[in-house]
């Protein structure tokens, strides 16, 4: 089933109107306290430290990060323990979508076209679930956390993605940060699904809005994509 291309200006207008007004939902709720909580506690200050070259003189536009410690190594020279994270951060999944229909009603678009949303999120959850197994870190928050910031990151500073090898330094450093201030210590394994879900599709939804705007050669949506991305980043606590 094929998702009905909606124009720019009204995709730019969808994405915005589901970043702003599905908080007020049971699992938008959850995932913006969890945001508000991340920026609260500076969790994502280690990419400024680690955006700094080599020579210590410059830095870095771009907002992810230059150097990190070798994806090997990062959880086993900290202070929590593989295990720790893993509980920290993954969750145990229902085996349906929680999120999804909160996500898609906030949506500025007819019956019709939601209906064909929900679809097309479906089948791009089912991929990041599928890829994010793949990759080691099935139901993981973190992962959905380092996935969203490579996708705004690459659409604000119009970049290629990042490699997944370094995905995955940015998912484990993701991780600590989350198991050390014990953010998710007392989230549900329900809330935990649709704060995932949701971090997943907003990142998701950017990217789309970024990628139509090229194939159109929309100049000025492709601004209006970029300030969303850069939105997106700035409730992380991540300055574009």
């Amino acid at each position: 089933m094929k998702t009905k291309t909606l124009s720019i200006a009204t995709l730019v207008l969808t994405v915005l109107a589901a970043s702003q007004s599905v908080f007020a939902q049971a699992y938008g709720e959850a995932y913006q306290s969890f945001i508000n909580t991340l920026q609260y506690n500076n969790t994502f200050n280690y990419r400024k430290n680690s955006s700094k070259r080599s020579s210590g003189t410059a830095e870095s536009k771009s907002t992810t990060p230059d150097a990190v410690p070798s994806h090997g190594n990062i959880v086993n020279d900290t202070a929590v323990t593989p295990e720790q994270v893993k509980r920290a951060v993954q969750f145990k999944s229902t085996g349906t979508r929680l999120a999804l229909d909160e996500y898609v009603g906030s949506f500025r678009a007819n019956a019709e076209e939601k209906a064909l949303w929900k679809v097309r999120l479906t089948e791009l959850l089912s991929g990041f679930d599928a890829w994010s197994a793949s990759k080691g870190f099935p139901n993981d928050v973190a992962f959905a956390l380092a996935f969203s910031i490579a996708l705004n990151s690459s659409v604000y500073n119009e970049t290629p993605l990042v490699p997944d090898a370094k995905l995955l330094e940015m998912r484990d450093m993701t991780a600590i940060g989350l198991t050390r201030i014990r953010l998710l210590e007392k989230t549900s394994d329900h809330e935990k699904q649709g704060i995932y879900e949701y971090t997943v599709m907003t990142a998701q939804m950017t990217y789309y809005c970024r990628e139509e705007a090229r194939r159109e050669r929309d100049i000025e949506e492709l601004k209006r994509c970029k300030q969303v991305a850069a939105m997106n980043l700035r409730r992380l606590g991540i300055e574009p």
